[in-house]
């Protein structure tokens, strides 16, 4: 069996209770618990919340806070995304186009949505991100006025980070809208 298991898993096996999910980095228990995200030899534990769970945490903050509740869903995302691209810079040997696509693996992999980089050039002077089954859209379907906050943050501090650079961004498509995709472009 575990000739069967190594013969199947390959280079991602890591050892028998864990496998390389595929994204550098991170390596999902067999198990189910915990996920272990490991990007450039730090090691963090991740856990996971319901669909209705970050609904009602996201719905629950806009009722509560307002407008003041999207900023914090942006500086929470803008933080999370300079911490990613922070790692990704220890990462040697590799264009800053391939640190951004390991981000939004990663971003990706932990269930936020299906990511392309459509566009970015070696300067980070324009990068644009197209999201499609987009998790924070799903679970602010109803607000047909809200936008995409956490995830222009996110996208905002990944490329701000790994570029070395202040940047700004906004969604310029929208699902909502009726177009297939979101879009992000950061400049």
């Amino acid at each position: 069996m575990v000739n069967d298991i190594k013969e199947k898993f390959g280079q991602r096996l890591v050892y028998l209770e864990c496998a390389d999910s595929g994204v550098p980095g991170l390596i999902y228990n067999v198990n189910g618990y915990p996920v272990i995200l490991n990007i450039s030899g730090h090691p963090m534990q991740v856990a996971a919340m319901t669909t209705s769970g970050w609904k009602n945490l996201v719905m629950g903050m806009i009722r509560r806070y307002k407008g003041d509740a999207m900023l914090m869903l942006w500086n929470m995302g803008n933080d999370f995304g300079e911490a990613h691209g922070k790692i990704l810079l220890e990462l040697k040997g590799m264009s800053d186009r391939h640190r951004i696509r390991i981000g939004l693996a990663v971003l990706q992999a932990l269930g936020w949505g299906k990511f392309e980089l459509a566009e970015c050039d070696e300067f980070g002077k324009v990068v644009v991100i197209r999201a499609t089954e987009n998790f924070e859209e799903l679970i602010t379907w109803e607000m047909l006025d809200y936008e995409n906050r956490f995830l222009l943050g996110f996208f905002v501090g990944l490329v701000s980070k790994v570029f070395d650079k202040a940047c700004r961004g906004t969604e310029v498509k929208c699902l909502k809208l009726g177009d297939p995709y979101c879009e992000f472009v950061i400049r």
